[in-house]
């Protein structure tokens, strides 16, 4: 999914600067997912790819993507939500938990830094 205003994010860095403007570039999805937590590889993840757009003289600023993943577990039956937005059934929304992955396109080991 590309195009239109797709929204946006607002981020303040480990550092303390910000905050940084970021606008929803795209979203891409993969199956499985591309990264795991506790070893624990989840059946589908989509990133939300964010390009810097404004803030603190953001055209100089080093990190000029912000992605957002969102892991997703094939469960026994469908969450309603899910149904309302597709009708296949993609499995239940049991559990949300936040982490932070700093890694660069490159990179092919993230460091995981706690959940915020």
């Amino acid at each position: 999914m590309k195009g239109g205003n797709l929204g946006g994010i607002e981020v303040t860095d480990m550092d303390g600067k910000g905050p940084y403007i970021y606008n929803v570039n795209h979203l891409h999805m993969h199956g499985p997912a591309e990264h795991r937590i506790d070893g624990v590889q989840y059946d589908l993840e989509i990133h939300i790819v964010h390009e810097l757009v404004d803030g603190p003289n953001w055209k100089n600023y080093k990190d000029t993507l912000a992605v957002v993943g969102i892991l997703f577990k094939e469960d026994t039956y469908s969450h309603p939500f899910i149904e309302k937005l597709r009708p296949m059934d993609f499995g239940t929304i049991s559990d949300i938990n936040f982490y932070e992955l700093f890694e660069t396109l490159d990179a092919p080991l993230p460091k995981v830094r706690g959940i915020k």
